[in-house]
């Protein structure tokens, strides 16, 4: 139990995304949402982009509407995981997890 503190969040949520009761789909919507994340922020002109976007143009722009719909995404992702179908996980995140 205390080797699983050494561990990153990310692993955390692989381990967790790769248990036999979490559907391939759940992780895959999760794990496709981050990626797509984090290829927004690798892209020196997307980030450019977010970094100078301020908060009346965020409304009108497809930049922003992207980030959105994957943050929209991963939540989803994290609410199957969490508390889906896995039972065991979802007593463990609502005795112990921290909103």
């Amino acid at each position: 139990m205390e080797g699983e503190l050494a561990r990153t969040p990310l692993e955390l949520l692989s381990r967790a995304a790769l248990r036999p009761a979490i559907e391939k789909a759940t992780a895959r919507k999760l794990f496709d949402s981050y990626d797509r994340f984090l290829g927004v922020l690798d892209d020196p002109d997307k980030r450019a982009r977010l970094e100078t976007l301020t908060p009346t143009a965020m409304s009108s722009s497809a930049l922003w509407e992207e980030i959105r719909d994957s943050s929209h995404d991963f939540h989803s992702g994290l609410l199957d995981v969490f508390f889906g179908l896995d039972n065991d996980l979802r007593e463990l995140t609502t005795q112990y997890g921290l909103f």
